[in-house]
């Protein structure tokens, strides 16, 4: 029959007397910070292999819901402070959108009272922590608006204990939707400048364009009602409108120059070279009457495949011809 020797039965006991003189010590550079000390049983039955300390902010709870750390040592540091755990983002609107939700849990070691979080969030992780950009929330949750778009950012956080600021948590990084495709903003402005039958558009737009335009919309009318509208679509930032005089004999009273005019209301179907055309054909060559200027009114606004800009309006007045310069 085996036996167990007596040295054996020695070896596997248990310590009949606790540690003794337990101390707890706050460093004075580290208000957060407890130093524990403590000496060996008195009754150690054998060497101690390690020991085990349980600390908890609730001494009401069962021992089985303290926290522990072990150590081989007879004293050990323990910080107050923890840091949140489980840090998740997920999108506030849906997949296009750049709001978002932190989200975390509180210190799962933390014997210190939590009064508040701290968020940290950058898109440059390199940064030192005062330059993150920072969130002060006292639950478990903070909305970040305002994001750019297909950017990488990094998010991290800590518990505030009191005046003091515990560790921070792992750092979660996830990267915002790119933008959906938006119409193009408007141009910036609308130049006009001309003469008696042509008129020069420019224009240009911001340089720092995020919908850039497959093209611009251009629309030229005459200043009178029921005007035809002359459409034109380039790619340029520029055009230049010729033949636009419309120029009507000599006695012909104002009434009679408005029916000349509604004329051309026929022609707002045909092509920009046929307008053109069609139009210059309408400059009578003698006995201007005083009141042959005309007032145009342009608008341009960009497009893509998402749609139309808010349009850009400007007017030009064009100076009748003089007889010399319609015999010639």
């Amino acid at each position: 029959m085996y036996t167990v020797s007596e040295d054996n039965l020695f070896r596997y006991r248990s310590p009949a007397s606790p540690p003794g003189s337990l101390t707890v010590l706050s460093p004075p550079d580290s208000a957060s910070t407890l130093r524990l000390n403590w000496t060996e049983p008195t009754s150690p039955n054998g060497k101690i292999e390690e020991y085990v300390v349980y600390y908890t902010s609730d001494p009401g709870w069962d021992t089985k819901l303290w926290f522990t750390k072990t150590t081989q040592k007879k004293s050990m540091l323990i910080d107050s402070r923890a840091a949140p755990k489980d840090v998740t983002v997920s999108s506030l609107y849906g997949n296009l959108s750049t709001a978002v939700e932190v989200m975390w849990t509180r210190p799962e070691m933390a014997i210190g009272q939590v009064t508040g979080y701290m968020v940290y969030y950058t898109s440059d992780k390199n940064q030192s922590d005062p330059n993150w950009m920072i969130q002060s929330e006292r639950g478990l949750s903070s909305l970040i608006l305002g994001l750019d778009h297909n950017t990488t950012y990094f998010v991290k956080v800590r518990a505030r204990y009191g005046a003091s600021l515990g560790p921070f948590s792992d750092v979660f990084s996830f990267t915002t939707p790119k933008a959906e495709k938006q119409a193009p903003l408007p141009p910036l402005f609308l130049h006009l400048e001309g003469g008696n039958d042509h008129i020069n558009a420019s224009w240009d737009f911001a340089k720092n364009l995020t919908s850039p335009s497959f093209g611009c919309l251009l629309d030229i009318w005459e200043s009178f009602p029921d005007a035809p509208v002359l459409a034109v679509n380039t790619t340029d930032l520029s055009y230049t409108f010729t033949g636009l005089i419309l120029i009507v004999v000599s006695g012909l009273c104002a009434d009679a120059f408005q029916a000349l005019s509604s004329v051309l209301i026929v022609v707002s179907g045909l092509c920009a070279d046929a307008f053109q055309a069609l139009s210059s054909v309408l400059i009578v060559v003698s006995g201007l009457c005083a009141d042959a200027n005309a007032t145009y009114t342009v608008s341009v606004k960009a497009f893509n495949d998402a749609g139309y800009s808010l349009p850009v309006v400007e007017t030009f007045h064009t100076h009748p011809l003089t007889e010399m310069e319609t015999t010639e």
